[in-house]
Order: C-alpha cells, then sequence, then structure tokens
C-alpha cells in the first residue's frame, strides 16, 4: 500500500499535478489527431458576494439577479429551481421531487428532503405486472414545490411572488428551446407522443429546432397560483383538484389526503472524516450514503500517490464503488420503515473490511441505472450555501401533463421494489430509497464546497470522484469537473470517456473489467455543478461544459 502523500494544494487557474498528466495534455500518440481529447481552458469563476452555476443559462441569471436584487442563496436556489421547471421540462418540473443541502450563514448544515411518498392507499397487490415506467400509475406524490414552501418559511428572504417570477415570465411570454431540449424532444417523441397533453404543447409543429419559442401558459398560471397561495396553491385549490382528478383518471390511487400531507422533511446530514476534510450527504432515504460508503474505502488506498487518470485510481474507485452499491441494495431503505445501522455502515472499520475485499481484478458487476435530473448550486457573500437537485426521475418522468395545470408527473414510484425481503420494498405512504443526493465538502481552515450531478446512479459515482478529485489531487471546482469521468453501468459495464489514456482501457481491460468507451464529454455521464466559499470569504462556481448551463459571480 503506498505511502499517503502530503495534502495537494489546490491551484487557482492551471492543474495541480505536472504538466505531463495534465488533462488537455495526455500522453497520447494519437492526441493531435483527437482534438476532443482537449479540455476546454474556463473557470472557476469568482466573486465577492454571489455565485451560482446550473446547467441552464436561464437558471444561472435568475439566481445572480436574485442575489443581485439584495436576496440569499436560499432565494436563489428557488428562483433557479422554479426557471429550471420551465426551461429544462424533461428533467425536472413541477410535480417532480427536491434534494437540498445547505450551509447556512451561522455555519449550521441541514438536509432537507423533498421526495414526495406513496400514496397511502398504494401496495404491492396493486401491482401485479411490475411498476410501469409511465402512465399515472407509476406517480408519487410531488415534492418540489413543498420544498420551496419549506425553504421559503424556514431560511428565505424574499416572497415566493418575487422568487417565481423569473419562471412566470418564461413559462407565460416564452423562452428559446436550447439545444439540449430540442434533442430530447427529438429523441423521446413516441413518449411525448403517447399522453395528449405532451403531445400539444412539445410537439405542436413537430419537435421544435433549437431556438424555437415555447410558451407555456398553463404553466405560468400554475406558478402564479403558488406565487400567490404557497402551498394551497399547487396541492390544493383548482390545481390540486386537477391533479388528482387527473391521477385517479389513469388508475392512482392518490387521493386530496396524501396531497394535504407535507412532503418535505427537514434532516441531519450524514457525514465521514475523509483525508482531512468532512464530507456530508443527504441521509436517508436519500441514496448519498453510497458516496460515504465508496469514499470511506478508498480513503485507505491513497489515491493521490497515483496519476489521476491512471488504470488504479479508476479500478480501486469503481471497486469500492460496487462494494457501495451491493450494501445500498442490501440494507438501505425508508428510515422510517427500516432499522439501518447507518453509524456501522459508515465506520472506518466497515471500510477497512470492503478494502479487504478489493483485488487486482474486477469484481462480479452490479446493475445502476441511469436517468433524468437537474442540480445546481448557489453561494452568497454572507456565507449560506446551497446545494439543489430536482428530479422526475426518467426523463419526462410519468409523462402525464395535467391538463389545464401545464404540470408534468414524476415516476418516482419506480422507485420502489416489489420484493418482500426488499429494505426497499413498496409500502403505503413511505418513501422509496431516492436516487437525488447532494454533497457538500468542508477543510478545517474554512473552505467549504457543494455540488452535484443528474445521472439517477450515476449521480453518486460521479460525486465521489469530484470528491476524490478535490482532496486527493488537490483540483479547482472546474477541473474536477471537466476531468474525464467513468461510471458502472447496467449492463455491467465499466463506461470510461474517451478522453482517458489508451493505457488506462487497456489495463483495466487486462484486470477484467468489461471496458466501455463513452464519448468524450458525454453529458449522459454528468452534468456537474461546484459551487464554494474560500477561507477568505471569496466565492467560487463552476459549471459543466457537458451541459448548455453557466456559472455566474458578482
Amino acid at each position: 500500500m503506498a505511502t499517503p502523500p502530503d495534502p495537494p494544494r489546490e491551484t487557482e487557474n492551471s492543474l495541480p499535478y505536472p504538466d505531463s498528466l495534465r488533462i488537455d495534455a495526455l500522453p497520447l500518440p494519437s492526441q493531435a489527431a483527437r482534438p476532443e481529447l482537449q479540455a476546454p481552458n474556463r473557470g472557476p469563476v469568482g466573486g465577492r458576494n454571489g455565485v451560482v452555476a446550473s446547467a441552464h443559462h436561464s437558471a444561472s441569471l435568475a439566481g445572480i439577479d436574485t442575489l443581485r436584487s439584495g436576496g440569499n442563496a436560499i432565494d436563489a436556489a428557488i428562483a433557479m429551481s422554479a426557471v429550471m421547471a420551465v426551461v429544462q421540462p424533461y428533467s425536472s418540473h413541477l410535480g417532480g421531487d427536491a434534494f437540498a443541502l445547505i450551509r447556512t450563514a451561522g455555519g449550521v448544515t441541514l438536509a432537507l428532503n423533498a421526495g414526495g411518498r406513496a400514496p397511502r392507499a398504494a401496495s404491492i397487490d396493486g401491482y401485479p405486472d411490475g411498476i410501469p415506467l409511465r402512465g399515472a400509475t407509476s406517480v408519487a406524490v410531488p415534492g418540489l414545490v413543498d420544498a420551496w414552501c419549506a425553504l421559503t418559511k424556514r431560511l428565505a428572504t424574499k416572497p415566493l411572488t418575487d422568487l417565481l417570477a423569473p419562471a412566470i415570465a418564461l413559462a407565460r411570454d416564452g423562452f428559446a428551446v436550447s439545444r439540449g431540449l430540442a434533442q430530447v424532444i427529438r429523441a423521446t417523441r413516441e413518449v411525448l407522443e403517447a399522453d395528449a397533453g405532451c403531445a400539444d404543447l412539445f410537439l405542436e409543429y413537430g419537435p421544435p429546432a433549437p431556438g424555437r419559442v415555447l410558451v407555456q401558459p398553463d404553466l405560468a398560471t400554475t406558478l402564479e397560483a403558488i406565487a400567490a397561495d404557497g402551498r394551497e396553491g399547487f396541492y390544493g385549490g383548482a390545481t390540486g383538484a386537477r391533479i388528482v382528478a387527473c391521477l385517479r383518471e389513469g388508475g392512482s390511487r392518490i387521493d386530496e389526503a396524501d396531497m394535504a400531507r407535507d412532503q418535505a422533511v427537514w434532516g441531519k446530514p450524514l457525514s465521514i472524516p475523509y483525508n482531512q476534510w468532512t464530507v456530508y450527504e443527504q441521509p436517508l432515504p436519500s441514496q448519498g450514503i453510497t458516496a460515504l460508503l465508496a469514499l470511506n474505502t478508498i480513503e485507505g488506498f491513497h489515491l493521490g500517490a497515483f496519476p489521476p487518470l491512471s488504470a488504479q485510481v479508476v479500478h480501486e474507485s469503481a471497486e469500492a464503488m460496487r462494494l457501495a452499491l451491493l450494501d445500498r441494495q442490501a440494507y438501505c431503505g425508508d428510515p422510517d420503515a427500516v432499522n439501518v445501522d447507518v453509524e456501522r455502515l459508515l465506520s472506518k472499520a466497515h471500510a477497512a473490511e470492503q478494502r479487504g475485499r478489493i483485488g487486482e481484478t474486477a469484481a462480479a458487476p452490479v446493475a445502476p441505472h441511469g436517468g433524468d435530473t437537474t442540480s445546481f448550486v448557489t453561494a452568497d457573500g454572507e456565507g449560506n450555501l446551497v446545494s439543489f437537485i430536482q428530479s422526475l426521475f426518467q426523463p419526462w418522468g410519468s409523462a402525464v401533463l395535467v391538463p389545464g395545470t401545464g404540470v408534468l408527473l414524476n415516476d418516482r414510484m419506480r422507485g420502489f421494489d416489489l420484493d418482500t425481503r426488499s429494505p426497499n420494498v413498496l409500502r403505503g405512504g413511505g418513501r422509496t430509497l431516492h436516487t437525488l443526493n447532494t454533497w457538500l465538502l468542508e477543510r478545517p481552515d474554512g473552505l467549504v464546497y457543494a455540488g452535484g450531478t443528474p445521472g439517477a446512479d450515476y449521480q453518486v459515482q460521479v460525486n465521489t470522484q469530484l470528491v476524490s478529485a478535490i482532496v486527493d489531487f488537490g483540483m479547482n471546482p472546474q477541473v474536477a469537473i471537466d476531468a474525464p469521468k467513468w461510471v458502472l453501468t447496467g449492463p455491467g459495464n465499466l463506461a470510461l470517456e474517451s478522453r482517458y489514456p489508451d493505457a488506462t482501457f487497456d489495463e483495466l481491460s487486462r484486470r477484467g473489467h468489461d471496458v466501455m468507451h463513452a464519448q468524450a464529454w458525454d453529458s449522459v455521464l454528468c452534468r456537474c455543478q461546484i459551487a464554494g466559499r474560500r477561507a477568505d470569504g471569496s466565492l467560487v462556481a463552476a459549471s459543466d461544459p457537458r451541459a448548455d448551463g453557466a456559472a455566474l459571480a458578482y
């Protein structure tokens, strides 16, 4: 086992390792003919008063405008969340879920879980043919709007009327369809055509080209109702009645009492020490514990002693993640129903046992799966820092657009198991083991980062790599995001972006991995966002070039 290296020092404008190992100068014989291997020379951005980063420029602009008008990071996060539902509807919407990690100006770290619950009347017997991918019976009670209301009540400084105004304007007046949205609509045309509301809205004149203006008047009206009446404007009143009627017509068991029950729950984050830093993650039923399990395991491998793009780093990290995913499957579920021994799972003793199971060759595969989500981050000059993530689960969720509301609904019921032996078994009124998770990382000198990425089970894999990149290799946030990524995929492959060295692919194959070449800058693997606050109080943010978004600062 290698001797632990000295903790790396973060560099601001260059990579923190020798030029021979730079991501934009990999020693590949064919590099000159492969310009996609070049890393972009960009970011991170810095500011004193506020920073934001998201996967869409309109959301980033709404966030920075909120900060510039006197709002705090929580205000900015709510404004960005609403805009994302308008401009990136396939990945998140008012009918979806949300999770957030928040570091308050007072130094307290909070976790918010707004992953909606199954209807109280739901049961395994109600799904004799399994939980469908689409349709009303795949829908759990939406949690996103409840998250807005919980944040507004506890931490925000501006009213919802102000915070939802940018989203309302974009929905009512329209916005230019982005390249990413146009691609998704074209690729999922059959899904949208199966629902009259989706087809009318997104395919009125066929799949839109980038730049076409998309107007959503019903969604604007629903957002205005929420701005005026808060929770009642969505879960009750005319909007709530329409949602329940639509779901019941499609066979769902969700009723008015389910909608009336609070979905947003405040909790205490999980945390571990990791190589002189502290890592925070979402508590159960989020799968965030999986990232901590993997980090605990790789801590003892001292990855910083190896080149960051080497087969050794990928192999040990991927094998640690395999074991973490198996622990998640075996033990984790809704803490209201399952007694999960979190202390044991996150102990250094358990991590040592897991390390002992990792050899020089690949173990049996696990089967993670992908999905679609969006994450974004905000920080303000007062010390507030937010990592927020929201989702419909699969692209377009259930693909049910509630008539007269503009609201797309999730398919989060798909997160439950129907095997009674599973800790994640479906229970009426229960919460599924949830893919959504965000992380926060701090060093004793006061440096703190928060981040996230979409991608269902890819989330914990990429989040683990981001933390390791910052801690083990001293990368600044933009370099950590830009670095090539790997993921374990559903078929049992180990997929690496093609920007990894050829020697890394060859060695991983020799070690028994079923290696797959992913595209360079593959947006399916990740679309990361990171914001942070340095010990001197200055702010920093970075956004993933794999997405359409931007990091902004002032």
